[in-house]
C-alpha cells in the first residue's frame, strides 16, 4: 500500500476513534443533567453506537486477510481501541440504568396543571453577612464613626432570616418576615470619639453593638397567578425596626445607647421563573426613600431609605421542598433631627450597606400533602 493510501487509512480510522471518543464526551455531561424521561433517548443512542462499532471491527478482521504484515498490525492496534471503546460503552451503558433507577426513586419534578386555592409556604436560610460601608453620627457636634475601619464589621458575620407567606386563591399572597442582624465586636478606640456628647479616649476598650432586627409584613398581587411556572407580584410592606446600637467601655463605666422602635412603610416586587425540570430563578426587592415627616414612619423631618435587594437560585429536593441560593444587599440608613430629652439635639445620620449569601430550604405545605 502507497504511503498516500496509508494516510488515508489513518486519516479514516483516526476519524472513527475520534468519533467513538466524541460520543463517551458528550455522555458524561448528558448523565450530569439528566432526568429520568430523558435517559431513554441517550440509552437508545448508545445501543445504536455499540452496534456501529461491533460493524467497525468485523470490517477490520475482514481486511486483514487481504492487508500485508504491517498494515496488518495498524489494523489489529485499531480493532484493539474499538474493542476497549466498546467496554466503555457497556460501562456507561450499565451507569446510566442505574442512574435512572435512583432517580426514578428520589426525583420528582413538581408539574401544576392547577392552582390550589391555599398554600403555605415556610422559609428559612441561614450564611453570612459582610458588611461594605457603615458609618454613622450621633449629634451635630459629635464625631462620625466608621464600623468597618475603627468598630471591626471588616469581618463576616452569620446571618439568618425566616419568613412565612400564606398564598390565598390564585393571586394573593400575605407574607411574614423576621430579619435580625444583630452586629457585636470588641476594639480598641484609635482616636478620642464623641457621641452626642458622650466623650471616649483614644485607647479605651469598647464593647459596640449594632443591632437591628426588623419584622416584616407585606402584601403581594401577582399577575401570572393562574400560571405556577411564572410569577410577578407587586405589593406594599409594612417594617417594624428594633434598633439598639451600644458604644460601652468594657471597663463598665459610662457609654452611649440608642434605642428605638418604629414602623416603616415599604413599597414591594417579586418574580420568580421556574423550568420544567423544577429548577427555577427568583428576585425580589422591598424599598422605600421618604424624606418627609409621618411618610416615613417618624414625627419630625429626617430623610429616610431602605432597599432590600435579593437573587436567588433553587432546586426540588422532593415534592414541595426545594433548596436554594442567595444573594441579598441590604442597604439604607436615616438622616435628620428628631425629638430626643436633652441634653441631646436629635441629630442622627446612619448609613450602611450589607451583602449576605445564604443557604436556604423552603416549603410549600400544600404541595408537600397533595
Amino acid at each position: 500500500m502507497s504511503s498516500r493510501s496509508m494516510g488515508r487509512d489513518d486519516g479514516r480510522w483516526g476519524a472513527l476513534l475520534w468519533l467513538g471518543l466524541m460520543c463517551g464526551a458528550w455522555s458524561l455531561p448528558a448523565l450530569a443533567f439528566a432526568v429520568p424521561e430523558e435517559l431513554a433517548p441517550v440509552a437508545a443512542a448508545q445501543e445504536e453506537m455499540a452496534a456501529q462499532l461491533a460493524q467497525i471491527q468485523a470490517t477490520l478482521a475482514a481486511m486483514q486477510e487481504e492487508k500485508s504484515d504491517s498494515e496488518r498490525t495498524f489494523l489489529v492496534q485499531q480493532q484493539m481501541v474499538l474493542q476497549n471503546l466498546e467496554v466503555l460503552m457497556a460501562e456507561l451503558s450499565h451507569l446510566y440504568h442505574s442512574v435512572s433507577f435512583i432517580a426514578d426513586q428520589v426525583y420528582e419534578p413538581y408539574v401544576a396543571t392547577t392552582t390550589p386555592t391555599w398554600d403555605l409556604r415556610l422559609a428559612a436560610e441561614a450564611g453570612f453577612l459582610a458588611p461594605l460601608y457603615h458609618r454613622i453620627k450621633y449629634g451635630k457636634g459629635g464625631d462620625t464613626f466608621d464600623y468597618l475601619k475603627e468598630g471591626g464589621q471588616d469581618v463576616l458575620f452569620p446571618t439568618m432570616r425566616m419568613s412565612a407567606e400564606l398564598r390565598l386563591g390564585q393571586a394573593h399572597g400575605i407574607i411574614f418576615l423576621y430579619q435580625p442582624i444583630d452586629i457585636r465586636t470588641r476594639v480598641n478606640l484609635t482616636r478620642s470619639l464623641n457621641m452626642d456628647g458622650t466623650e471616649f479616649s483614644a485607647g479605651t476598650g469598647m464593647d459596640l453593638r449594632y443591632g437591628f432586627d426588623f419584622y416584616r409584613a407585606s402584601y403581594l398581587y401577582d399577575f401570572f397567578g393562574d400560571d405556577p411556572g411564572v410569577e410577578l407580584s407587586i405589593g406594599a410592606s409594612l417594617q417594624i425596626r428594633n434598633a439598639i446600637i451600644e458604644f460601652m467601655p468594657i471597663s463598665g463605666r459610662g457609654g452611649y445607647v440608642n434605642r428605638g422602635v418604629g414602623p416603616v412603610p415599604i413599597l414591594k416586587m417579586r418574580g420568580r421563573y421556574t423550568f420544567p425540570c423544577g429548577v427555577w430563578l427568583g428576585g425580589e426587592v422591598d424599598g422605600f426613600y421618604a424624606p418627609i415627616k409621618y411618610i416615613n414612619g417618624g414625627k419630625s423631618d429626617v430623610e429616610g431609605a431602605i432597599i432590600d435587594l435579593s437573587a436567588r437560585v433553587g432546586v426540588p429536593l422532593q415534592t414541595g421542598v426545594d433548596l436554594f441560593l442567595n444573594t441579598r444587599y441590604i442597604g439604607g440608613g436615616a438622616e435628620g433631627t428628631s425629638s430626643r430629652p436633652a441634653p441631646s439635639d436629635g441629630f442622627t445620620a446612619n448609613w450602611l450597606h450589607f451583602f449576605a449569601v445564604t443557604l436556604g430550604v423552603q416549603w410549600d405545605v400544600r404541595r408537600s400533602l397533595d
